[in-house]
């Protein structure tokens, strides 16, 4: 049995939605399963979804395009005539706007903001074009109808299931909500402090995902 199938059947268990006829959960569950994982992608930061993007920014252009399908940005460096890479510093939008009042001053760029979902701002706005290196978390892939298993849910399975019951636990009875609730933020919690290191346990097998319906 594959890991979406699993998952399907452990949240079904866990919530206690048996019904074929439960559109409203049934409709539900894809959309919670997904925002589950981009969930564990985003918060757990694991070496093996970072990866770094090699681009140029131009002169007197003070934005540069965020990557599609990323959960979070790592660092964003550039290099200064030709020498090694210089960390930027990350501030707010609010912050760089009240900093750099003069729209029309450029240099090397020292600071960077995420302005939107799809761009990234620079300041000072680049007086010449600099090569940079942006490190992200890549969002890989997804369990869905078409892919029973990733390499996410082969080592973090119980950190997805954990994670889909907190977003679906308002489908959960509502006798058993709140502790249901609970206990998985726990779960999830303790699965989140061994990939940040705080614990060198390994992850629960997905053997131990569920219980079993009876």
């Amino acid at each position: 049995m594959g890991a979406w199938t699993r998952l399907n059947e452990d949240l079904d268990a866990w919530l206690g939605r048996h019904s074929p006829t439960d559109l409203e959960y049934l409709t539900a569950k894809p959309t919670i399963i997904r925002e589950a994982q981009k969930k564990v992608y985003r918060e757990f930061r694991l070496d093996d979804f970072n990866t770094e993007i090699l681009g140029t920014c131009t002169a007197g252009q003070s934005f540069i395009a965020r990557p599609t399908a990323v959960t979070g940005l790592n660092f964003l460096s550039v290099a200064v005539n030709g020498n090694s890479y210089t960390p930027l510093s990350i501030r707010d939008v609010a912050w760089i706007a009240s900093a750099f009042t003069n729209r029309f001053i450029n240099g090397p760029p020292r600071y960077y903001a995420v302005k939107d979902e799809g761009s990234i701002q620079l300041a000072p706005t680049p007086d010449q074009d600099y090569p940079y290196r942006l490190g992200v978390q890549r969002i890989r892939a997804i369990l869905s109808d078409s892919t029973e298993d990733t390499p996410l849910s082969d080592d973090w399975y119980f950190a997805i299931l954990q994670a889909a019951i907190v977003e679906g636990a308002r489908f959960a009875q509502e006798d058993k909500r709140v502790q249901l609730l609970e206990d998985a933020k726990e779960a999830y919690g303790e699965q989140l402090r061994l990939a940040t290191g705080v614990q060198t346990a390994k992850s629960i097998p997905a053997e131990d995902g569920g219980p079993t319906q009876g």
